[in-house]
């Protein structure tokens, strides 16, 4: 199944200046269904392009501002003969109308993402989903599994925020990059995998 909705992405420009927003977080199923992303791109140690089947079909959360967490350190077990390191990431969303919370729908109904965390003070492009960058082909890849849990937060006042959680396993525990390392052209690149 793919994502048919990108309106889930932040649209203040202000916002997502650097120095603004300091998160936007993409994410796209990973599959050999239309719209997922079946293989990477490795260029120098970075994944520096996804290829979708057929139409791309990313999706950009609506994410509240500094409530997104993605550490590069993560934890790592024994797993048969070698070892795995858990990526975790932790975003605050706000709830929004209708078709925002059909398109979360979407998202949650599924497992195997891969994700893609921008960090515009620092300028970093954390990629979370891969396994491996030895292997390039996605479809049969687990990806991240999402979850969501609902926080009532006073800042929003009589809003409530909402934390979708993707959890997964790489062993990449060195982390993950996505792009050419020019950064103004790796946004314009994912902004291109956005759903229509």
């Amino acid at each position: 199944m793919a994502i048919t909705k990108s309106i889930l992405k932040q649209t203040c420009a202000e916002d997502n200046a650097v120095g603004g927003n300091l998160n936007r977080v993409f994410v796209a199923k990973l599959g050999d269904a239309v719209g997922q992303v079946k293989a990477f791109t490795v260029l120098a140690g970075r994944i520096a392009a996804l290829t979708f089947e057929g139409t791309a079909s990313m999706v950009e959360l609506w994410t509240r501002q500094d409530g997104v967490t993605f550490p590069s350190d993560t934890p790592q077990t024994e797993r048969g003969a070698g070892r795995v390191a858990t990526q975790t990431l932790n975003a605050i969303i706000k709830k929004q109308g209708v078709e925002y919370r059909e398109a979360l729908k979407e998202i949650l109904a599924c497992n195997n993402f891969i994700v893609i965390v921008v960090n515009n003070a620092t300028q970093e492009i954390q990629v979370g989903g891969v396994f491996s960058l030895l292997d390039t082909d996605l479809v049969v890849s687990k990806g991240m599994r999402p979850s969501l849990t609902k926080t009532e937060d006073a800042s929003f006042a009589d809003e409530a925020s909402q934390t979708i959680t993707f959890v997964g396993e790489t062993v990449e525990f060195a982390g993950m990059v996505f792009g050419t390392g020019v950064y103004a052209t790796d946004i314009v690149t994912l902004e291109g995998y956005l759903a229509p």
